[in-house]
């Protein structure tokens, strides 16, 4: 940087003289100057040889983005006055931030900048809009969003590059949108994108492509949903592991829902190794992977792994989550693993935390699962904070009214079952035509408990062996045991050899350990 021929000797000297300087690495590269005699040499600098100071800042900052210290080339083209390169370094390496998933790396590197440089930049504040969608952060990420109309307003900038950065923004207004449960408009947002994707970053593509999945998810057409990740799976993989994580979790929350468990195994464990072997294996994406792939092991009562995949998921946080479906795998699913493994009060502390991002961020569907799940598991049933009326519109509204109508069934089971088994039999038939295996598959458990506890045992028995069957053939050995108490005692009680009868040894084993637990008597199961 200084544009002499022989700087490495003369470093090499002065260390050997003992000139305040010392070596920081074995090969000689890096030195550090004693902290006071630096600032003497800069002060010295400055009174000697102003004019050179920018000049000389221009020059580190190149040389440190040749090195990728973006931090430092920013901070010293500030310096420099060149501002144009400081906006030029964050644009060309805030993409490789993000699909690297370094989100919150990116949102330091534009606050070294002036404020008023961040202000004026449309393309800055689209790349906080983008940060802040991603990490949800939905207040933040609308302040972007406005700021960056307002700075494209003021710019004079080529329509083309305007249009395009008017698409990305809206791909990222509707990231935010379902974020929040909302799907009113989000259509429309990705329009565009969708069109034109050879013309737009993959990154962006790719992230419209997740949001369109999540809407058909939402419209429980799910194949649908699939088609959308088999055709964006190129653009996936052009840009980086978060989109494509995000991609796999949607594909297999479309199977699970359509009862495809294999499928949905398959891509979650392509998920969750695409984050472990990625530089943020704790990344927003990857503790979605987590929290979906413990749900599934735990249906299949491969508890210990269940338990360990949840701790990696850890909190989402009270500022905004991910889709609502991940937070309930996530809080519901977990108090299940923890009451199964004894730890009752794991359990309550998870649907404390799922009840107060329910409540900080009104999603009324995350507070009706977590109701749903106190009752089952008798945790704190009494707790009726998100019960309400039903929404009236929104992602999931339907879903949010089957589990409000869960959750007041299973109340009335003990004070009024017969109207228990009215209600629990109106889902079940309106369930029926939809296209919802894994909803009438809970539609049908609900019905088990309630002609149990009123006493139409053989009806009870008769429906248990069916969705017994079923859950066999899946290997879900849990998913009868969640319907409650009352499913429990029919099990062993009127239908339990029935099912075993028609079942591999192997699923009877399941079965008595996943009631018994692990350590079931070998002599009993034999």
């Amino acid at each position: 940087m200084a544009g002499v021929p022989d700087g490495q000797a003369l470093l090499d000297e002065a260390e050997k003289r003992d000139l305040f300087l010392r070596r920081l690495d074995d090969e000689g590269e890096w030195f550090c100057y004693h902290q006071l005699f630096a600032d003497f040499l800069r002060r010295r600098f400055k009174c000697d040889q102003p004019q050179r100071i920018p000049e000389l800042h221009a020059t580190a900052s190149s040389w440190f983005a040749d090195h990728n210290m973006i931090r430092e080339a920013i901070g010293h083209a500030v310096v420099a006055g060149d501002e144009d390169r400081a906006i030029e370094l964050i644009d060309r390496h805030g993409v490789d931030l993000v699909q690297q998933a370094q989100l919150s790396t990116l949102q330091a590197l534009v606050a070294t900048l002036p404020p008023r440089l961040v202000t004026l930049s449309p393309r800055l504040q689209l790349f906080l809009a983008r940060a802040h969608s991603i990490l949800q952060q939905p207040e933040q990420a609308r302040i972007a969003l406005n700021a960056f109309e307002a700075a494209l307003e003021a710019r004079a900038l080529p329509p083309s590059e305007v249009r395009d950065m008017r698409v990305e923004a809206d791909v990222f207004r509707a990231l935010v949108e379902v974020w929040a449960d909302r799907g009113d408009g989000v259509e429309e947002l990705l329009a565009e994108c969708l069109a034109r994707p050879e013309s737009l970053p993959p990154f962006v593509v790719g992230t419209a492509a997740n949001v369109a999945s999540f809407l058909e998810i939402s419209r429980f057409d799910f194949v649908a949903a699939r088609r959308w990740q088999d055709w964006a799976t190129g653009y996936h993989y052009r840009c980086n592991s978060f989109v494509l994580t995000y991609g796999l979790c949607l594909a297999a929350m479309a199977a699970s829902q359509q009862l495809d468990m294999g499928e949905a195994e398959r891509r979650l464990r392509h998920a969750v190794r695409i984050a472990r072997q990625s530089q943020a294996p704790y990344s927003h994406a990857a503790r979605v992977a987590y929290a979906l792939l413990a749900e599934l092991l735990y249906e299949r009562g491969e508890l210990s792994d269940a338990d360990r995949l949840l701790e990696d998921s850890g909190r989402f946080g009270t500022g905004g989550g991910p889709p609502v479906e991940f937070m309930i795998a996530r809080c519901c699913a977990g108090a299940r693993i923890k009451v199964a493994l004894g730890r009752h009060d794991a359990a309550r502390r998870l649907l404390d935390e799922g009840s107060e991002v329910a409540t900080a961020v009104g999603l009324s569907r995350l507070g009706a699962a977590v109701d749903v799940e106190r009752i089952r598991l008798n945790l704190g049933s009494e707790d009726t904070a998100h019960i309400g009326s039903t929404p009236v519109g929104g992602i999931g509204a339907e879903i949010t009214v089957q589990l409000r109508d869960e959750a007041e069934i299973l109340r009335l089971l003990g004070t009024d079952p017969d109207l228990a088994c009215e209600r629990a039999m109106a889902w079940v038939k309106r369930l029926e035509p939809q296209g919802r295996p894994r909803a009438l598959l809970q539609a049908n458990r609900l019905l088990i408990a309630a002609l149990g506890a009123a006493g139409r045992v053989t009806e009870a028995a008769r429906l248990l062996a069916s969705v017994g069957d079923r859950c066999a053939e899946l290997g879900m050995v849990r998913y009868l045991q969640d319907g409650g108490p009352e499913v429990s005692a029919l099990i062993f009680a009127t239908a339990l050899q029935r099912i075993c009868n028609r079942c591999s040894r192997r699923w009877f084993r399941h079965l008595i350990t996943a009631f018994a637990g692990e350590s079931a008597d070998e002599q009993v199961i034999d």
